[in-house]
Formats: C-alpha cells, sequence, structure tokens
C-alpha cells in the first residue's frame, strides 16, 4: 500500500458521512486511527478483520490493493461473517506475466542416455495467443522448443521435452519463456541448469582361491553390464596371480585402486591383504560367495551371517523375505544345495532371503563400507538351476545390483538439495525441491527425507517419482544452512548442504492490484466490491434491525426453579409496598 496513503486519505476526507478511518499493519496486529508509516513484512488482510468486529460497526468498507500474503489466514475464514465488508481496490491492474516456475531433470545422465525435461510455467492476463519455450544446450547448441497456450487467469502447464545425450560436453542447458506482448516483467523468464555427467566405470576385483564353475557364471554375468570394469585374478597354488581367461600372470591390484572386492571360494588367513578390514572401514565394498575355509576372527566381524567351515546340505526353497534388485519378497527359488553351517546373524544385519528361518543372503553396513554375503557355495549350480526351472538370468541383474549397492561411488551424492533462490526476505515462503537416486544415479523414489535447521524439522512430500518438495516461511533475518537426510530402501542417506540468506525488508513491492482477492472477501460477507472512484458516491446501504429471539424451555427442574424465583421475588416486592 505504499504510495496509496495520501491518495486513500483524500477519498476518506471526501465522504459526507459519519465514518472512523482505522489503519492496521501485520506488526502484532496493530489496528491504528493514525496513517502508518512502518509497513511491516507482509499484509495479513484477514484478521483485522476479525479485530474491527468489537467496535460494532453498521458496515465495513475496506480500502486495499487486495495483496494478502501471510500464509496464517484465508478468505475461508469469513464464511460466516456477520458484517457486510465492501472492498473498494485501488492500486494498477495487474499486468499480463509469463514466468517459468519450475524445471524437472534428472541431475545425473549417462552418455547416450535419453533424458525428459519438465517445464513448468505460469501465464495470466492474456485473453488469448500462445508463447513459445525453448530449450537449448549450452555447447551444441541444440534448440529443442514447444508453445503453450496463454491463460486470463493464473494457470500453470508442463511442457515435455525429451533428448538424447550424445556429446560429452552437452552437460548444460538454458530453459528461456520468449518475451510475449505486454509482458510487465521479464526477468523470470529465463534459468540455467547443469546436468552430472557419469562417465567412469565402477572398479571391480574378482578374486578366488580355486577357480570353479562359479567363475564362468560370475564373470559371464559381470562382463555384460558396460557400467563395470572388471579384473579377474586367480591365485594359484605356486603363489602367482594369473588371469583366468590368458592365464598370463598378473600383478594383485591395491585395494585402493578399487570400489568392490569379491571373493568367491578363498581361505580367509591367507588372502593377499593384511588390511582388508580397514579398506573395508573406509569405503570399500565387499562381495563374499562361495566357500570360505579358515575363518578368522577379522573375518567373522565383517560377515553379516556369522558362519562356521562345516557345510550342510539344503534341499528346501529359498524364500525372498526382503526385496532388493530381481528378488521379490515372497517369492521361492530353488535350493543352494550346499551353505556353510550359520551359527547367527550381526544385529545390524538386513537379511534378504533365508531356508527354514536359517539366513542366506544378508548385508550389513561396515564402517564406511557395506558388506554383501551370499552363502552359497555353488552359486554358478544354483543359477543353472534356475536358469532351467525358470527361464531367467537371474545373476545378470542381480549381481550388478549388489555391486552398485556396495560400490562406494553410488552411495554419495545420491540426495541433490536445491532451492528456486538463495536470498529471501523475513516473511517470504521458501521453496525447496529434493531428489532422490539409487546406486546407478536413476532417479528412485519411496524415500522418507526432512531437513533440519535450528529447532525446525521440515518434511519432503514426494510429488514425482524420485523428487520431493518442501516449504517454510523465513521468519527471521539471517543465515541459514541445512540439508536433507533420511532413508531410501533402508540406507541412510544425506544430501548436499546449501545456504540460504534472509534479510529483513518488506515484501510490500507488489504494485498491482489483487482484485480478485477483494471481490472474495466481498462475496463471503455479502458485500460488493467497487473501484476506488466509487467511493466519492458511495452511500451506506440500509441495514436491516437486527434482533435474537431466546427461546426459555421451562420443562424442565431448572425451568421450574427460575418460575418459583420470580414469584418468590415478585410476592417480596407486593409485601414490602403493602399490596399484600
Amino acid at each position: 500500500m505504499e504510495g496509496h496513503m495520501d491518495s486513500i486519505q483524500g477519498y476518506l476526507d471526501a465522504l459526507e458521512f459519519d465514518h472512523k478511518s482505522m489503519y492496521f499493519t501485520e506488526k502484532d496486529l496493530v489496528i491504528s486511527s493514525d496513517s502508518i508509516t512502518d509497513f511491516g513484512m507482509y499484509t495479513d488482510i484477514i484478521s483485522p478483520l476479525e479485530a474491527v468486529r468489537s467496535f460494532n460497526p453498521v458496515v465495513i468498507l475496506l480500502i486495499s490493493d487486495g495483496n494478502h500474503n501471510h500464509q496464517g489466514t484465508s478468505p475461508s475464514q469469513l464464511t460466516e461473517y456477520p458484517l457486510s465488508v465492501h472492498t473498494f481496490g485501488i492500486g494498477k491492474e495487474e499486468s499480463s506475466d509469463v514466468r517459468l516456475v519450475e524445471t524437472l531433470y534428472p541431475d545425473y545422465v549417462y552418455m547416450g542416455d535419453s533424458i525428459d525435461i519438465s517445464v513448468v510455467v505460469q501465464s495470466h492476463g492474456y485473453k488469448k495467443g500462445n508463447a513459445t519455450v525453448k530449450l537449448v544446450f549450452d555447447r551444441s547448441k541444440k534448440t529443442l522448443q514447444n508453445s503453450f497456450q496463454l491463460s486470463d487467469t493464473k494457470a500453470k502447464h508442463t511442457i515435455g521435452f525429451r533428448t538424447v545425450i550424445t556429446q560429452g560436453a552437452d552437460t548444460s542447458f538454458t530453459v528461456s519463456i520468449l518475451p510475449s506482448p505486454g509482458e510487465s516483467y521479464k526477468m523470470n523468464n529465463r534459468q540455467r541448469y547443469s546436468l552430472t555427467l557419469i562417465d567412469r566405470k565402477i572398479q571391480v576385483l574378482y578374486y578366488t582361491d580355486h577357480m570353479s564353475l562359479n567363475t564362468k557364471f560370475i564373470m559371464r554375468a559381470l562382463e555384460q553390464n558396460p557400467r563395470l570394469d572388471i579384473t579377474p585374478i586367480i591365485r594359484t597354488q605356486s603363489g602367482q596371480y594369473i588371469d583366468p581367461y590368458d592365464r598370463q600372470s598378473r600383478t594383485l591390484p591395491l585395494l585402493d585402486t578399487i570400489n568392490v572386492l569379491i571373493v568367491d571360494n578363498i581361505s580367509g588367513a591367507t588372502l593377499p591383504w593384511s588390511q582388508i578390514e580397514d579398506a573395508v572401514r573406509s569405503g570399500l565394498g565387499l562381495l563374499c560367495v562361495g566357500t570360505v575355509q579358515q575363518i578368522t576372527p577379522q573375518w567373522q566381524s565383517m560377515l553379516p551371517i556369522m558362519i562356521s567351515e562345516a557345510v550342510m546340505e539344503i534341499t528346501v526353497p529359498i524364500m525372498i523375505t526382503e526385496g532388493f534388485s530381481c528378488l521379490s519378497p515372497g517369492k521361492k527359488y530353488p535350493p543352494f544345495f550346499f551353505i556353510h553351517r550359520v551359527l547367527g546373524t550381526k544385529e545390524n544385519a538386513v537379511t534378504l532371503a533365508s531356508v527354514n528361518s536359517i539366513p542366506v543372503i544378508a548385508y550389513q553396513r561396515f564402517g564406511q563400507g557395506t558388506v554383501f554375503q551370499i552363502n552359497c557355495l555353488n552359486i554358478g549350480t544354483w543359477h543353472f538351476m534356475q536358469t532351467g526351472m525358470f527361464q531367467q538370468d537371474i545373476l545378470s541383474c542381480l549381481l550388478p545390483d549388489i555391486i552398485r549397492f556396495v560400490a562406494p561411488v553410488g552411495r554419495n551424492k545420491r540426495l541433490v538439495l536445491s532451492s528456486s533462490h538463495r536470498t529471501f526476505m523475513v516473511g517470504e515462503r521458501v521453496d525447496l525441491t529434493l531428489k532422490s537416486y539409487d546406486h546407478d544415479f536413476r532417479q528412485a523414489g519411496g524415500g522418507d527425507f526432512s531437513a533440519k535447521f535450528a529447532d525446525r524439522t521440515i518434511p519432503f512430500f514426494e510429488v514425482h517419482q524420485g523428487i520431493y518438495h518442501s516449504s517454510f516461511i523465513a521468519d527471521r533475518a539471517g543465515d541459514i544452512t541445512l540439508n536433507a537426510s533420511g532413508i531410501l530402501d533402508n540406507e541412510p542417506l544425506t544430501s548436499n548442504p546449501i545456504s540460504l540468506q534472509v534479510r529483513e525488508g518488506s515484501l510490500e513491492n507488489i504494485q498491482t492490484l489483487n482484485q480478485t482477492f477483494l471481490e472474495t472477501i466481498a462475496h463471503r460477507t455479502g458485500g460488493v466490491s467497487y473501484p476506488i472512484d466509487s467511493l466519492v458516491s458511495f452511500t451506506i446501504p440500509n441495514v436491516a434491525s437486527q434482533y435474537h429471539v431466546i427461546h426459555l424451555d421451562l420443562n424442565n427442574p431448572i425451568g421450574y426453579l427460575f418460575v418459583l424465583i420470580l414469584l418468590a421475588v415478585d410476592w417480596i416486592v407486593r409485601r414490602r409496598k403493602g399490596i399484600v
């Protein structure tokens, strides 16, 4: 309302009927008879209408620009309002505008991916016509564009684009809305975004002390996946390390050069890495299959399923208890035939499959790393039975997913937190967007996340698969640093931190007239909405007399007692006057 106070005072001085002029501000809901110079941070139009009822007015004339921006009140509170509120709008009529609201896109992409980008736009103030959204990749100058219909009232549209990432440098793009005729504000029509191109592979080392049928089936499943870089090593009886394919001697890789170690048919006491426990605690992913001989205390501490060297035969089908990859809960698979005898499971282990309540597939967090265990001595034979019975190549999907699950490269940066902008005014709403990804950096939903700062907990709500929204009111000035955290598929995740700045100042920078809001108030209270010029000739409408009818119900003991008291009082009065 700043800039309109002198004009409003002139209209009030010209009124020819008795009235009381009152001004209100958002600070502690002050209602004053003096003109206000401190306009506050926001405008609450509804609460003052409730407060002035104590003055018992005949009718209320509300002069405002209608820009109610307080989050705690709404016109719905006035549904049974006992007074008529006639509104007079002051300010410029709202001009035409088109703005970019949001862009939904994957933060992570692989070369050759086909990705979807959704652009949400909003328009108002146009009786007809179309606008164009253009998407331009910065390096290749590849351009995509689409049009949408403009709207008279505020309306949102979602425009979809699909493109293929074919060039390594095409990781950033710009979204813009071409200017429309008469558009009042064009600074909200353009935004630049960046994609993260994942071009590195997960370094996997397959190690065995005894080459077996397992080796063939495991290697075949892993080599089919283009995201994995596999190095197979077999230790011979002479202590050399060779490649199982060309039988050539190989140098044993250091653990800090790989992401995931697969051990199959090993001797725990003679592994070539003495620091394997420290490597796993520091983030190395570990997958254990096949036999384990000479189980050391160090090795026993890392495994989620505690086992002995004794072997037992299993002929009962495997029951999946927790879903993972292509393993569906409640589904049965052929038996493993032979497993290590189970002594128990660790307290923090997650069991995925069991046989007669005996855990056979499980994983656990171990420091910063993850240890995944399949207690199957002959996984190649089990896979052969599976494909023979169900025609399903289960290892080709299960093993790569396990590797991505335990690999440290797929553990970090899987929650991406962002905000519409980084600087806000006190009283302004802060909108947050959070995206969650699986270990292959594909968008994955179903997470439970929240952000915390100071004494606040802000929950996120999933609006699309793997996309969550949240908002809060910036109620105090200062710097805010926050991140999101929560659980996705039983795994704790934490997002990147973002820093926001909240400044003191006024949100009263809207100079246009929100006539719709004023009309809503008038309609809900039985009043009429007028232009401000009509205030000069306005006359107070006839207000019908109001009265209340009180019904006394005497057909109860209290009613009889009330009548008895009245009769007693009447008798006493009459006696004193000598009438009785």
